[in-house]
């Protein structure tokens, strides 16, 4: 039984303003990288606001977020 690739995983921190935001954007627009922006305000602006996830679609219909 083959075994699968495990993910590779880059966390990008930066300070407020420092590009962190617009490199994140850049990186998930590779169809080889999931990018899932602030996931720390996800709980309240995501599941609870229902605001936009980073691929553009609506937290609660997007298959990234669930």
């Amino acid at each position: 039984m083959a075994m699968q690739a495990r993910p590779k995983i880059l966390y990008i921190v930066g300070a407020g303003r420092s590009g962190s935001t617009i490199l994140d954007i850049a990186l998930g627009n590779s169809p080889e990288i999931c990018s899932s922006g602030e996931l720390v305000r996800l709980p309240e602006r995501g599941w609870l606001d229902d605001q936009y996830c980073a691929c553009g679609e609506r937290v609660k219909r997007c298959a990234r977020a669930t």
